[in-house]
């Protein structure tokens, strides 16, 4: 191939795209206590050892912008060169073993996406630490659903304000920690001694980022502030911890951890999902905005019971400034 094709950029199918992030993640990606990284010296051994040494071993931002999905075209040369180090075959030789796959792949956009817009399973993520892949997408809008959020609205708040300040929109769904199934709950995950406080945690959090976020809006002359953040609490069971980005686009991608009984949430897996209509996302979102629509708003459950309500004695004049929502927002 000449050295333009070489330099050319080119569309992969996902399920190419998902086979190499796979391998990435196997072998190449370990955790250092909260934080997952790429072992770029490792695999650039593998690169030089393998037929991809003819081309210049990619650099470290273009390899882990492959690995978060944050691209979706690349230089030929990188992907044929990815084939090699991870495959043992070239990009040509994959696409002539999976010539049978390509057509419903590729052509003609079925109605209904084969893999329901799946793009990767990852396994052992920090959940609090997908709001740094999050961010750099600059979403719109961001429906939270899990039982707390108090580690990443503790150790990730500075990005949570960043996103409100770009104008993101945040809605949470947290279980009610006064919800009849609440023991239950706490039984699934083996947490019943300590749940109850996590989520009360979790209320204290919410309402600093929500003091934080008043005062820079405030200082910054945003109107409208308050409509940015808002939060619900459901009376169910929570089945999944997810992260929805712009589910209305279908060029956006969400997060999504099932729950697994008796397994903490970092030990679970992850999909990543495009949100096509239809997709696994667009499934889980419906059940989510089902649950949304009758969950108690944040400020109704905060004035209905009074050990919540003792929670918020710093704040009753910083929440006079976060009205009950008047309809159900989308």
């Amino acid at each position: 191939m000449n050295k333009a094709g070489h330099n050319k950029c080119i569309s992969i199918p996902e399920v190419l795209q998902h086979t190499l992030r796979q391998k990435l993640q196997d072998e190449y990606v370990e955790l250092y206590g909260d934080t997952e990284r790429l072992n770029y010296l490792k695999f650039c051994t593998r690169w030089n050892k393998s037929k991809a040494n003819k081309s210049t071993t990619p650099n470290d931002q273009t390899l882990r912008n492959f690995y978060k999905g944050h691209s979706k075209t690349f230089r030929y040369w990188f992907i044929d060169g990815l084939c090699q180090a991870l495959l043992d075959m070239s990009f040509e030789e994959w696409c002539q073993h999976n010539v049978h796959s390509l057509p419903s792949l590729e052509k003609a956009a079925p109605p209904h996406d084969l893999y329901m817009g799946l793009l990767s399973v990852r396994q052992n993520i920090i959940p609090q630490n997908l709001i740094d892949e999050i961010v750099l997408t600059n979403p719109k809008h961001i429906w939270l659903s899990g039982v707390h959020f108090q580690f990443s609205l503790t150790q990730k708040r500075h990005l949570y304000r960043s996103l409100l300040e770009t104008g993101t929109t945040l809605k949470f769904l947290f279980l009610n920690p006064k919800s009849n199934c609440f023991e239950l709950q706490a039984q699934q995950l083996e947490r019943s001694s300590i749940l109850l406080g996590a989520c009360l945690q979790n209320i204290r959090c919410l309402l600093t980022l929500m003091k934080e976020w008043q005062q820079l809006a405030k200082d910054k002359n945003i109107h409208n502030f308050s409509s940015q953040i808002e939060a619900r609490f459901t009376d169910n069971i929570v089945y999944a911890l997810c992260y929805f980005v712009d589910p209305q686009d279908p060029d956006a991608q969400s997060y999504i951890f099932p729950r697994i009984n008796q397994t903490d949430t970092s030990q679970s897996i992850v999909f990543t999902c495009k949100n096509i209509p239809q997709g696994t996302s667009d499934k889980y979102f419906h059940g989510f905005y089902k649950e949304w629509a009758k969950a108690t708003p944040f400020q109704s459950l905060l004035s209905a019971d009074d050990e919540l309500k003792a929670l918020t004695s710093d704040y009753r004049d910083m929440l006079e400034d976060y009205p009950l929502p008047t309809s159900i927002s989308a």
